[in-house]
This record gives C-alpha cells, structure tokens and sequence, in this order.
C-alpha cells in the first residue's frame, strides 16, 4: 500500500512538469486575449466619445494637428546652385544706321567683302539736297555781293529790300522740294506695302517738312507786301540786316551740307560685310540697320541663358568665363567678361548651340565683352553662373 501510495510520486513530478508547461501556455493565451479584448473595449469608448463629440470640433482639431505637423518639418533654407553653360566665340559688329528717310541708289558692298575705313557702303537719293545747297550758295553769293555794295554805297534801300524777298522766295522753295520729296518717299511705301513700323517714320517725316514749308511760305509771302522792308533805315541798320540775312543762309547752307552728307554711309573701321540688309531702290526709314561690319579687334561670348535664371544676369554684369585656348596672353584659368547685349524676347535655344543646360528651353541670348586674349571664332567656351534657389 505503501508502494501504491508512493508509486505516483514521479508521476506527479511530471504532472507538474508537463501543468507547468501547459500553465505556460495558457498564461500566453489569456495575456493575448486580456490585450485584445483591451483594444476593443478602448475602441468601443473612442467610438462612443467621439459620438459624442459636436461636428464642429472637428474643423478646429485638424487645422491644429496639420499646423503641428508642419511645425515638426525640418526648416529648409534656399542654397545656390552653380550651373555650367557652354557658349561659343563669335566676333564683335559694328552696326551702320540710315539717318534719314530715303531711297537707296548705291550699294557697293555684298556680302564677306572685305572694305576699309572711308569705303562707302549705302548712298541715298540727295538729288532734292543738292538743288536746295546750289540755290543757298547763289543767294549766300547774291547777299554777300549786296552788302559789300552797301558798304561802298552803291546799294539803293529798294535793292536791299528785293535781297529779302528773293531770300525769302528761296527759302520757300527749298522747303517746298524737301516737302515734296518726302510725300513722294511716303507714296512709293505705301505703294510697295511696307510695314507699319517702316511707315510710320516716314510719315512723321512728311508732316514735319510740310510744316517747314508753310511757315516759309508765309515769309515770303510777307516779304512781297513790305512787310520785311529795309526803307527808312539808316545805313548801319541796313547793313546789319544783310549780316543777319547772310548768317541765316549760313546755317541754312550748314544743315542742308550735314543733311547731304547723311545720305552716304561710309565705314568707320576696316572689317568684312557681315549683314546687309538692303538692296538698291529700298526704301529706308531712319534708324534702321542698312548694314554691318566685322570688328577684328573686339571678340563676344555668346551664351544661350534658360529664363528661370533671369535674375542672374543683367547689362554690364562681370561674368566667369572659362575654357581659354591654350598659348593665349594669360595664364589664367577663368577670364571675366562683361555683359554688353541681352536679347530680352526669349525663344527656344537653336539646335546647333544647345547644351545639357539650355537644351529645348526658352532662352535669353546674351553676348559678353572680352579682354584680348587669342580668341579663335566658333571656339567653345564655358560660363560658371552661381543661381539662388
């Protein structure tokens, strides 16, 4: 009995083992169970106080928690980016302007012709300027051969009073042949359909010559009544009236010689023809570009700039140009240029100057100075530009 009593000792021993291992693995369960069990009771309370919540709370909290969130961001502060733009050398121009109004009737140059300084590149049709200078000269010589008469006295007041009006009558003339040749430079634009820009010069010009012409009209219309007489005058009064009258024609003949000499274009500087733009018998408004000339003593990089990095470029700013060809006059790695042209009416970078940076991106096409430094033409070089983000 006893052995049956004490028999189950080791038996128990291992019931305990093996409820310990079985107590273990209910404790697991049931922790498992207390937590879930937990959720679903905190769930079911959010639930019901959210209910309870009022509609409104709502659109006060989430405004607060975004706010909060965007609080919690990193600050960002903007940092510069330096970027890397290829241009290319191209020699400097000098453009060559029409002064006035007018028609082309010489046009000696073509296209890559070499010419020198003095050579003429556009004459103008002056035939008006001409006939207008040679009657100035006959009335400068008229009134001139009259004062010296008075002098000696040998001019009558009838005499000094006829040079006034035939100094008057020339007077009108020539305004009146200016006049018309204006009208008749207006006529052949209109005829020909030019554009409104070339135009509108050319009729500023007509109305300002028709002006001139009827103010010299009323004067000598005056100086036939009397109205500009020298009778009754002493001799120093009437003397100093033909010296008045001679410094008039003077100035007169002064303008209509620097008017003449408007109508012929001629080079500055040696170079070789780069633009032209006209042909013989254009019509030409005053201030247009008739042609241009190479200047092999100034040499211009030119770059292609996106838009989004206006802010970085500007007339006369110093730029950062590297690339320098090798055996040049310096040793130095990056040369400053300075900016002397901006193209402000932005368009697409053209295909044969496009680099990573600019390719099929609006540009701005701008042109930097250089110092003399052994540039070669169509040579590449590379701008450094520091853009803030």
């Amino acid at each position: 009995m006893v052995g049956d009593r004490g028999a189950p000792t080791s038996p128990a021993k291992g019931g305990r083992e093996e409820a310990g291992r079985t107590h273990g693995s209910n404790d697991h369960k049931i922790s498992y169970n207390e937590n879930e069990t937990m959720k679903r009771k905190s769930s079911s309370k959010l639930k019901k106080l959210t209910r309870r919540l009022p509609k409104w709370s709502w659109t006060v909290a989430l405004p607060i928690v975004a706010i909060m969130a965007v609080a919690a961001l990193p600050l960002t502060i903007p940092k510069s980016q330096r970027i890397t733009i290829e241009g290319n050398i191209e020699i400097g121009t000098l453009p060559y302007y029409s002064e006035v109004n007018g028609k082309i009737i010489e046009m000696p140059i073509e296209l890559g012709q070499n010419v020198k300084a003095g050579d003429v590149l556009a004459v103008f049709e002056n035939t008006a300027l001409r006939d207008q200078i040679a009657s100035l000269e006959n009335t400068l010589l008229k009134t001139k051969l009259s004062l010296d008469q008075l002098k000696n006295g040998n001019a009558p007041a009838s005499q000094i009073a006829g040079n006034e009006v035939e100094i008057a009558r020339q007077q009108m003339f020539n305004t009146q042949d200016t006049y018309l040749y204006a009208v008749s430079i207006y006529e052949d634009a209109l005829n020909r359909g030019v554009d409104a820009e070339t135009l509108a010069p050319l009729i500023i010009d007509r109305d300002n010559k028709h002006r001139l012409f009827q103010i010299s009209e009323w004067q000598y219309r005056s100086s036939q009544q009397g109205v500009i007489s020298v009778a009754g005058q002493s001799q120093v009064d009437q003397i100093e009236s033909i010296q008045a009258d001679l410094d008039f024609l003077g100035r007169q003949l002064d303008q209509a010689q620097s008017d003449l000499a408007k109508n012929t274009i001629k080079a500055n500087q040696g170079g070789i023809v780069v633009t032209k733009n006209f042909q013989v018998g254009a019509l030409v408004a005053a201030g247009q570009v008739v042609a241009e000339i190479s200047r092999e003593d100034e040499k211009l990089a030119v770059f292609w700039i996106p838009v989004e990095f206006l802010t970085a470029i500007d007339h006369g700013k110093i730029l950062d140009i590297s690339n320098i060809p090798p055996n040049s006059r310096t040793t130095k790695q990056t040369i400053q240029g300075t900016i002397n042209y901006v193209d402000w009416s932005a368009q697409y970078t053209p295909r044969e100057v496009a680099s990573a940076t600019n390719q099929n991106r609006l540009s701005f096409q701008v042109k930097a100075l250089l110092p003399e430094v052994d540039w070669r033409v169509a040579q590449k070089v590379n701008l450094t530009l520091d853009i803030s983000q």
